[in-house]
């Protein structure tokens, strides 16, 4: 799924150009899926993984200027690892975004 979605974005630059704003959408539908009574954890888990493709895509942009690189990367792996490392992401990802929704709580009240 990374690899299309790298793929789109080598393809249409102004959407790599904006990914900040998109990354800043993505990660307000994370918290709006967290939040204690509307919790939908597979879709903010979805959202969150999305961003985090954004942001290295957009590093990668930076350093190199195409995302060749990243998308050989994100190919190459064997399915195993791919699931272990989407694994360990997705987890501590999950544990930044309850981290965030706490912070978010205590702010609040």
């Amino acid at each position: 799924m990374q690899v299309y979605l790298l793929k789109v974005l080598q393809s249409n630059r102004d959407l790599l150009e904006e990914s900040r704003y998109l990354r800043q959408i993505l990660d307000m539908l994370t918290l709006e899926k967290m939040a204690a009574h509307l919790t939908h954890e597979s879709l903010a888990l979805k959202f969150h993984y999305l961003s985090c493709v954004l942001e290295h895509a957009g590093e990668a942009m930076k350093k190199t200027g195409n995302l060749d690189a990243l998308i050989k990367r994100y190919s190459s792996h064997s399915l195993i690892n791919w699931y272990l490392g989407v694994f360990a992401i997705l987890l501590e990802h999950q544990l930044t975004a309850y981290y965030m929704l706490i912070t978010c709580l205590l702010h609040a009240g």
